[in-house]
Parts: C-alpha cells; sequence; structure tokens
C-alpha cells in the first residue's frame, strides 16, 4: 500500500460541542508528505477552514517542490485553493500548479467551478505509479448545478511525451473543450478535440458522446 504513515489528534465537539478539531494531521502517502489543521463547526452552516501543506517524502529531495491548500467556506458552498512551487533544473522551468475550485459537497452535482494552471510539472514527483511529464496549460470547468449546462475546456501540453515502455506519457498535446445539457450528465458534447500522440494528431470535431 502507498500508505506509509498517519498520525494526528482528533477531537470531536470540542470548545463544549462548539466544533471538530483535526490537529497536527500527518500523512505519508507514497512520494508525498502531508500536514494538516482543520476545523469543523458542529452547528449550521457548518463552517469548514483546513489548511495543508506538502512535501517530497523523501527528506533528499525537500527542495525540489512544496506545496499549500486551503479549503474555507460553509460546508454547502466551499472555495479550495491549491498551489505548488518547485526548483528549477538546468535542462527545465521550475514546475508550477494552481488551483481554485467551489465546491458544493451537499448538492446534487458537487463541482460549481475549476480553474487550474500548470507549467512542467511531472507527476512522477507526486506518485510512483505515475509517468515522468512535463506538463503545461490550463484546465477551466463551470457548472451552476446539476440542472444547468456545465462547460470544460482543457489545453495540455506535455514536452516530456514517450513510451509508456519508457515510464513516460504518450500524450503530446491535448486541446478539448466539451459540453453537457441541462440535466443531461451523461450526454457529452464534443465541441472541440484535437489530441496528439506522439508524431500522430487525431481529430474530432463537434459530436457527442454518451
Amino acid at each position: 500500500t502507498p500508505l506509509r504513515a498517519l498520525t494526528g489528534r482528533v477531537e470531536l465537539g470540542a470548545d463544549g460541542g462548539a466544533v471538530h478539531r483535526f490537529d497536527a494531521v500527518a500523512l505519508r502517502w507514497d512520494r508525498v508528505a502531508l500536514q494538516a489543521d482543520a476545523r469543523v463547526r458542529s452547528d449550521a452552516p457548518f463552517a469548514v477552514e483546513a489548511q495543508a501543506r506538502l512535501r517530497p517524502a523523501d527528506a533528499a529531495l525537500a527542495d525540489d517542490w512544496g506545496a499549500e491548500a486551503s479549503l474555507q467556506g460553509p460546508l454547502q458552498r466551499l472555495e479550495a485553493r491549491a498551489t505548488l512551487h518547485g526548483k528549477a533544473q538546468p535542462d527545465r522551468p521550475a514546475p508550477a500548479f494552481d488551483l481554485s475550485a467551489t465546491l458544493t459537497p451537499v448538492a446534487p452535482w458537487p463541482l460549481a467551478r475549476l480553474a487550474a494552471s500548470t507549467q512542467a510539472l511531472d507527476l512522477s514527483s507526486l506518485s510512483s505509479a505515475a509517468p515522468r511529464t512535463r506538463l503545461t496549460g490550463t484546465v477551466d470547468i463551470a457548472s451552476s448545478g446539476l440542472e444547468a449546462p456545465i462547460g470544460a475546456h482543457v489545453k495540455l501540453d506535455n514536452a516530456l511525451a514517450g513510451r509508456w515502455s519508457e515510464g513516460l506519457l504518450p500524450l503530446r498535446q491535448l486541446d478539448a473543450t466539451v459540453a453537457a445539457r441541462n440535466g443531461q450528465r451523461d450526454r457529452l458534447e464534443i465541441q472541440r478535440f484535437d489530441l496528439q500522440l506522439g508524431l500522430k494528431v487525431a481529430c474530432i470535431g463537434p459530436g457527442r458522446r454518451r
């Protein structure tokens, strides 16, 4: 199992029952070490406040990258943010990742908005099961609810594309826009889909997929 260690203190109903506390939570999962603290109010609207810090699990790589994440707001509408910044290498720029999202966990559709951007991100630095990558691009998703339209746009470039057998990701470029109409999450309309794998390019124009 990738889980190597998990410690922390949990106090339910602290401060006379007003808050649930999660203190000094420490998790080592595969190549990532996480430290976090969180507070959840026990009365409506169940306000949440959580912060997390992530670093390489290997102390020898501690300076390679670091990340911070936060989750705040009432339980029915949470604001999530995450940033990762790394150290530049002679052959590549410093990796970076930024994400902001609005979550609605108690609603029928739990994701109201997501915006993410990345630069030179190597997925293998986060997981031993992931390929080596150098991803740069953006992801944007917007929807106001299960009965409202949803739109998503993904644009990614991988400067380290290669064979699976070599521990690389064969994806070189992806530029896709998809949408779903009101209440039809099981049916997607592909408005744009440009995919480049290695030296071959596959393009699919407007269409629908189920």
